[in-house]
């Protein structure tokens, strides 16, 4: 069996394309990939020929926690077949998301954080109070927790994490400073060889047609995945509703509409002039690939912010624009980021 140098865990198709940007010799990592991750990348990355293993976070409806056990190792396949493997694995390093059900395999180890999205500019008691909350749901990840009887704080803090790769988008947080390197994801880019580059794209399944028409368009708006948690989704029209009170003053002919790669709602459904983009394409490419839009529309979406800083208008709502999705993320706003919500 290969040998492999890395490993690579995460959850958040933003963290996967900073890490490809950061490190080179793909062909040398396990990459170990939550299915938050939409489906085509994995099945991109395969015929690219790289190690995948896909791991689903559903448990199913059965009651009980051995049912639901069960339940996960036969829809996990991916996942059993990664944890027979690992024996013959002697990584180097391990990279990405510490907080993963399988992450705790590697917490003595220590692992170097990537990017994942707000979470990563959290303090230290945020991560505290989400941890109680989180051990009182049956999950994989409190099991593991439970067995090792150890109390890791996740994002950073536990001592055992000495580095971790942000952009800096937002307040870096104190205790973590030390432990930071800051990225510029432009400067990644412009290091990447040609052939690289052309591997990224076609990964993330960027096409020439895509790139030629970007500039036709001078306003783009980035979808979120609105839901009200466990009070079931916002109806889809409301949802349709509250954009178009955001695009209000826009014309929909020079707009592109990003979504989110979590959603299913068809935009081309409700805005027919506008040019959709439903590829989960992380949005951070479109900057590399030299389009700069006159506008930026969004909710709360953090990918957006880096337009604060350039010649884009930056209209940034944030949750408070509907009670319901403050109830789900919290108040998220260009000033004041707080709440739950991720990349």
């Amino acid at each position: 069996m290969a040998s492999k140098n890395s490993l690579f865990i995460a959850t958040s198709l933003y963290s996967l394309f900073l890490f490809l940007l950061i490190k080179k010799n793909w062909e040398e990592i396990d990459f170990v990939l939550y299915d938050r991750i939409p489906k085509p990348i994995i099945e991109s990355m395969k015929k690219q020929g790289l190690s995948v293993f896909y791991i689903k976070t559903g448990l199913g409806v059965f009651s009980g926690i051995y049912a639901r056990l069960v339940q996960f190792l036969i829809s996990n396949f991916e996942f059993i077949r990664y944890l027979f493997n690992r024996k013959f694995r002697k990584y180097i390093s391990v990279y990405g998301n510490d907080e993963l059900s399988i992450s705790v395999l590697y917490w003595n180890k220590g692992i170097v954080l990537i990017e994942d999205g707000i979470f990563n500019y959290k303090s230290e008691h945020f991560f505290i109070k989400r941890q109680k909350s989180l051990m009182n749901k049956i999950s994989i990840w409190s099991l593991f927790t439970f067995y090792l009887n150890v109390k890791y704080i996740p994002y950073g803090y536990s001592n055992q994490v000495k580095k971790i790769f942000l952009t800096g988008e937002a307040a870096l947080p104190e205790a973590l400073i030390d432990k930071v390197e800051v990225i510029n994801i432009r400067n990644l880019w412009k290091a990447k060889s040609e052939n690289e580059k052309c591997d990224i794209m076609r990964l993330f399944s960027i096409d020439r047609s895509i790139v030629e028409c970007l500039h036709n368009y001078t306003s783009i708006l980035l979808t979120q995945p609105i839901a009200q948690d466990e009070d079931g989704t916002i109806p889809e029209l409301e949802k349709i509703e509250i954009y178009k009170k955001i695009l209000i003053n826009i014309d929909e002919e020079r707009l592109i509409i990003k979504t989110h790669y979590a959603e299913k709602t068809n935009y081309r459904k409700y805005f027919g002039k506008a040019l959709i983009i439903d590829q989960p394409i992380p949005f951070q490419l479109f900057d590399l690939l030299d389009y700069h839009p006159t506008k930026v529309i969004t909710i709360s979406s953090t990918a957006a912010l880096k337009f604060s800083r350039s010649n884009s208008e930056l209209i940034f709502t944030g949750t408070e624009i509907d009670h319901r999705i403050v109830k789900m993320y919290g108040v998220i706003n260009i000033n004041n980021l707080t709440g739950s919500y991720t990349i």
